[in-house]
């Protein structure tokens, strides 16, 4: 049903051609690293070799590192000891992981320069918290389909359309915050109502601008309307979006985003868990987003 042309379904659509007109033109955006690109093309092949991965990651240093340091965090060591190279490091991780973290950690390079309201650190940590948690999730439901090293990276990367919006469009992020104060609404609800289009779907945009697989540009674009994904996706923004329910009103939330309800228990009940379970799989879940949070910080 259309818009009553209205002061704020005008704003609305002038704020949609200006976001297509963006990436239309993806001049102003920002490219992901080579290796991430590298990376991509080479986990298309079933049987890439963990050597050629890599000789992938050697070829940016900064990357390099950070995956190896993200290897000794305490969410994927989980006790044993550290890996001091790169082999070791992807030997421990997988390729899916080390694509996922790659990519993130690509994207924190990609946006590294932008102008912010959201300080990067606490975005990047609330990040990382979300995907731990969603991953977790991922494991222990075992939807058909489901990816859990997938969910961790959709995890990881559910919030950029934030930045984007903060980045781009600051009067509309002012305008955003302002509203959510005063009105108690969540923050994707103030977008929609305000914007025509919510950060899910503008972080979705831009994943699919930089061709990023299709569950993850999904997965992302639905997190806060997992109802309106294709059927076959839902599971997945649902985990995400679910995640981010478990965190909310903790340490690990991004208080931005005002989601404040359902709880954390709802959430759960809606993944079919059932209720005498669901107190020690929320202290699981806790223990993951704290131990997850220092992966990409």
């Amino acid at each position: 049903m259309a818009r009553p042309d209205t002061i704020e379904a005008r704003r609305a659509a002038a704020f949609v051609g200006a976001l297509d007109a963006l990436f239309a033109s993806g001049a102003e955006l920002p490219a992901l690293p080579v290796v991430v690109l590298e990376l991509q093309a080479a986990l298309e092949d079933d049987l890439v070799t963990d050597a050629r991965i890599v000789a992938i990651l050697e070829r940016d240093p900064v990357v390099a590192a950070r995956v190896l340091r993200a290897a000794n965090t305490a969410f994927f060591a989980r006790g044993g000891d550290r890996v001091a190279s790169l082999t070791g490091a992807v030997q421990r991780l997988g390729v899916a992981r080390v694509r996922g973290l790659a990519t993130a950690f690509g994207m924190v390079a990609a946006v590294g320069g932008w102008r912010c309201t959201i300080r990067p650190e606490r975005f990047w940590r609330h990040s990382a918290a979300i995907a731990s948690v969603a991953r977790t999730l991922a494991t222990e439901l075992r939807y058909p389909g489901v990816n859990a090293d997938e969910l961790f990276v959709a995890g990881l990367l559910h919030d950029v359309g934030l930045l984007v919006l903060d980045q781009y469009f600051p009067s509309e992020f002012a305008m955003i915050d302002a509203g959510r104060r005063e009105m108690g609404l969540a923050w994707w609800q103030q977008e929609e109502d305000n914007l025509g289009v919510e950060h899910g779907g503008i972080g979705g945009r831009l994943l699919a601008f930089w061709g990023l697989p299709e569950v993850l540009v999904e997965t992302v674009g639905f997190h806060h309307r997992p109802n309106e994904a294709p059927p076959f996706r839902q599971p997945h923004a649902r985990i995400v979006q679910s995640a981010e329910l478990i965190c909310a009103c903790t340490e690990h939330q991004l208080a931005e985003e005002n989601l404040g309800t359902p709880s954390a228990e709802d959430a759960l009940a809606r993944l079919g868990v059932p209720a005498e379970e669901m107190a020690a799989m929320l202290e699981r879940l806790h223990a993951a987003a704290a131990a997850g949070r220092d992966v990409i910080c």
